[in-house]
């Protein structure tokens, strides 16, 4: 998951994150955009058989 603190996304200073680096992490990925604005990745976690949400904002 990549953020930036320009609304255009360009000036150099991204920030990247790992949200889970274990094998089978982010299998079936959907991404929407919350009442705030803010992007929301939800996931499929196989290893321990479970939907993980990461929100960035």
């Amino acid at each position: 998951m990549a953020a930036s603190n320009a609304p255009a996304c360009f000036g150099g200073d991204e920030i990247i994150m790992v949200v889970d680096s274990i094998n089978g992490e982010g299998e079936h990925t959907s991404i929407a955009i919350n009442a705030a604005g803010n992007p929301v990745i939800y996931y499929y976690a196989a290893d321990q058989g479970a939907l993980k949400v990461a929100v960035i904002g």
